[in-house]
């Protein structure tokens, strides 16, 4: 089985300063062109920067459960989603807000911000 191709590009959205238990956090906006499986968990391990709450894609992670900020789940949102219709070929685009457990985790970090503005 061969490697296939997977671009993904991201954005820093916001940092947060290191914690008694992390290393700190940051907010990204990851824009897909391709659609491998596991795409965004793999490629942020691969930066040494995993998605917070990943079981799987975490060797990079910190150890202490209290760095996975209370949740239950991987901190992994897909706000926005587009497509074109495979039979139609009408251009399609979805968005959602962030779940409330995942603005709780930002909320939590807000004193943390390092952003300016």
């Amino acid at each position: 089985q061969s490697a296939r191709d997977a671009i993904t590009t991201f954005h820093v959205l916001e940092r947060f300063s290191h914690g008694a238990h992390d290393d700190g956090y940051t907010l990204l906006d990851c824009k897909l062109f391709t659609g491998r499986t596991h795409q965004i968990r793999v490629h942020m391990q691969y930066t040494r920067h995993p998605v917070v709450g990943d079981p799987v894609y975490s060797a990079h992670a910190p150890r202490d459960p209290k760095a996975q900020l209370g949740l239950e789940r991987q901190f992994l949102h897909s706000y926005k989603l587009g497509f074109t219709h495979p039979e139609t070929g009408e251009s399609l685009s979805f968005t959602d807000e962030l779940p409330a457990d995942l603005a709780a985790c930002l909320e939590g970090l807000a004193k943390r911000s390092m952003t300016t503005g």
